[in-house]
């Protein structure tokens, strides 16, 4: 057993020498990872081994993370362009007064704002009650009165 951090080179050394004699493992043979019947490892080994576990499972949830990002901004871009096209007749009709491509895309724009405010709030004080995480039929409600909002 080793007494310090400093020893315990020194103490796997021997360990390892004695293993490898009585398995049977050639002199020079020792240094072979691969060819000795087993494997002494130390806390530092095992730490180094759940950092790397650790790091490789952080870079695959990023990953995830940065798809389903980039997937929801495609849907939200693909929605607001549904808007557009559903609004146009309205977009014409603020043009034919003589109102500027501005303040259409102003007026489009803080509509879908309010909307998604709106449908965020109520979304998340139904969170925060429970409501959604108890029974389905709530979750199931708010979609038909945000459905209906709209």
């Amino acid at each position: 057993m080793s007494g310090s951090p400093d020893n315990v080179k020194q103490v796997l050394d021997k360990v390892g020498k004695r293993l490898a004699r009585n398995f049977g493992v050639s002199s020079r043979d020792f240094d072979d990872e691969d060819a000795k019947p087993y494997r002494i490892l130390n806390q530092a080994d095992i730490l180094e081994q759940t950092n790397r576990l650790a790091d490789t499972l952080r870079n695959f949830f990023v990953a995830v993370a940065l798809i389903s990002l980039l997937v929801g901004s495609i849907g939200i871009m693909n929605i607001m362009l549904v808007t557009v096209t559903e609004r146009t007749r309205e977009i014409g009709i603020m043009k034919a007064p003589g109102f500027s491509s501005r303040i259409s895309s102003c007026s489009l724009l803080s509509s879908l704002l309010l909307s998604v405010f709106f449908e965020g709030f109520w979304g998340k004080g139904l969170e925060s009650e429970g409501l959604i995480s108890l029974q389905w039929p709530w979750s199931f409600l708010s979609c038909i009165l945000i459905i209906s909002l709209r």
